[in-house]
C-alpha cells in the first residue's frame, strides 16, 4: 500500500510504518518528542505528500 515516515522538526527520522490495508495509520504522538513539530511523509509509490504539524497543531490534537 505505502509507507509513512515521521520526522522531527530537525528532519531526523523518528519512525517508519506501513499503511494499513485500508490506507490509514495511527501514530501515537505521546511516544514522540514533538516539541519542535513533526513532518509526516507518505509515499504510496504512485503518489507522495507530506504534512507539517506545528507544536500548536499538536497541542490542539491536530484538529484544524
Amino acid at each position: 500500500m505505502g509507507e509513512v515516515r515521521v520526522l522531527d522538526g530537525e528532519n531526523t527520522l523518528l519512525m517508519m510504518r506501513e499503511l494499513g490495508d485500508d490506507g490509514t495509520l495511527s501514530v501515537p504522538l505521546a511516544d514522540l518528542d514533538a516539541t519542535k513539530g513533526l513532518m509526516i511523509e507518505v509515499d504510496t509509490g504512485d503518489h507522495d505528500d507530506y504534512w507539517i504539524m506545528t507544536p500548536e497543531d499538536i497541542a490542539r490534537k491536530c484538529q484544524s
